[in-house]
């Protein structure tokens, strides 16, 4: 009978062991993913912060360059060059 109980004793032993590894494992993966996540958040803040105040300025810029382009060409008469790109 104490066989039987060493043994299975053995066994949840082992297995306690093994998932106190998994554990180990799961936390580092946890610290790993929290960096990760950090991470992508502090540059989704930085395109947000991008697209909030340089894109409309950079999108004013170029449609007034546009518009001063086409504004000379048809003052000199050369209205069959307008840019259609920006």
């Amino acid at each position: 009978m104490k066989k039987i109980k060493k043994k299975h004793l053995d066994l949840v032993d082992k297995i306690v062991v093994k998932l106190e590894d998994e554990v180990e494992m799961l936390k580092e993966h946890a610290e790993n993913l929290d960096f990760k996540i950090e991470s992508l958040t502090e540059s989704v803040i930085e395109l947000n912060q991008t697209l909030v105040e340089q894109t409309p300025t950079t999108l004013a810029q170029l449609a007034h360059n546009y518009g001063h382009s086409v504004t000379r060409h048809i003052a000199t008469g050369h209205t069959n060059h307008i840019p259609y790109k920006l």
